[in-house]
């Protein structure tokens, strides 16, 4: 998720410095706002896991 996150940035990046209209921007600004929530549901997700290894194992691992 980070490495997604990280491409869509430097696109979103590349669109803003050379915004054609005001419509793109605001698009920009969406799929940014997008991804991050994105990356966050993915760290959620993480934790989960994680907490479910250990109630089933009694085993804390990380990823």
């Amino acid at each position: 998720a980070d490495n997604m996150y990280e491409g869509i940035y430097n696109e979103l990046t590349q669109m803003l410095t050379d915004p054609g209209d005001l419509q793109r921007v605001r698009q920009a600004i969406r799929f940014h706002m997008i991804a991050r929530f994105l990356e966050r549901i993915a760290d959620h997700a993480t934790n989960i896991g994680e907490e479910t290894i250990l109630l089933y194992t009694g085993k804390r691992v990380k990823y």
